[in-house]
């Protein structure tokens, strides 16, 4: 434990200080880069794989939008105890009142003079023609799709590649071909507490647990 937890500290002092860094081609040349060999291994890497899949080859871009991290300055000033948070974590959050779900019915309230919408059917077809979709089928009736329409899908990923017909451009075809997909389950669960922790959330790395953060 204290070994593993040395080689982290001086791999990310080390790598915070290296002046050599080369453009990262993926997720793992990344922060490897940005924290050091050893926190990469042992807290990253394990998180992505439980998330993602193989740092390896995640895009770059996911990395440097969802992974930040401090300076070399401020995790010494934080160990220190003189900084007592980190500017880049976020302090506080605002949800809706009533639920997640509160934002779609409201959206449906506010747009529903200009939009058709057909909850409780389920799509099994979408036409394409000359890169337009030309009718949406589903399991009660086939709905033609208008030049100046607009459809906008909150179909899953792997359910929507089913369902495309027709016409497709090559470049689609070879996305759909190879899309993978990763489930994601948010479990939440009421607790009469105030606070149950001092941190805002606690990341899980150890990869024989299924969960990755409380």
């Amino acid at each position: 434990g204290k070994k593993i937890f040395l080689k982290m500290v001086l791999g990310y002092i080390f790598s915070s200080l290296n002046q050599f860094k080369h453009e990262p081609k993926n997720f793992k040349d990344d922060l490897e880069q940005r924290v050091g060999s050893p926190l990469y291994k042992y807290l990253f890497a394990p998180i992505a794989r439980k998330l993602w899949g193989d740092p390896a080859h995640i895009d770059v871009h996911l990395s440097l939008s969802r992974v930040q991290t401090p300076s070399l300055k401020e995790s010494i000033f934080n160990f220190l105890g003189i900084k007592k948070h980190s500017k880049f974590e976020a302090l506080s959050f605002l949800y809706p009142k009533g639920g997640l779900q509160n934002i779609w019915l409201n959206i449906i309230k506010q747009s529903k003079e200009v939009v058709d919408y057909r909850l409780g059917e389920t799509i099994t077809n979408i036409h394409i023609e000359d890169r337009r979709i030309v009718s949406l089928e589903t399991d009660k009736k086939q709905y033609p799709i208008q030049a100046d329409d607009y459809v906008v899908s909150t179909i899953p990923l792997n359910t929507l590649r089913e369902c495309l017909k027709g016409d497709l451009p090559v470049e689609i075809k070879e996305s759909i071909s190879n899309l993978e997909n990763n489930d994601l389950y948010l479990i939440f669960i009421h607790i009469e507490e105030k606070r149950l922790f001092s941190d805002s959330w606690i990341f899980v790395a150890d990869e024989s647990i299924s969960f990755h953060r409380i």
